[in-house]
């Protein structure tokens, strides 16, 4: 019961690797799911986590300006082509702070 707090449906659908993987990062990241990789394994483990149930995540960065924009310029196309969401977002403002 590593991961008491961690929803059941998703823990209950995932391969014993899959779990073992997922308290590992659970753990290292201080009860959060890392996402660490390029563009391609990234959206990889989103549609995983998709398919297991997720239906929305919080993310954050250490270095946020510059890592917010390389996930909005890499994996975001990556996701609308997956179906991972809209090509459509609103409230986003690009002010050409790169």
């Amino acid at each position: 019961a590593m991961l008491a707090n961690f929803p059941a449906h998703l823990m209950a659908d995932m391969t014993p690797e899959q779990r073992t993987l997922t308290e590992q990062r659970f753990l290292a990241g201080f009860s959060s799911h890392m996402l660490v990789g390029t563009a391609e394994q990234i959206v990889e483990e989103l549609e995983t986590l998709s398919g297991l149930g997720l239906d929305g995540i919080a993310l954050h960065w250490l270095d946020y300006n510059a890592e917010s924009r390389q996930f909005l310029d890499e994996v975001m196309p990556l996701m609308e082509q997956a179906g991972l969401r809209s090509s459509k977002v609103t409230g986003v403002r690009d002010r050409g702070d790169r």
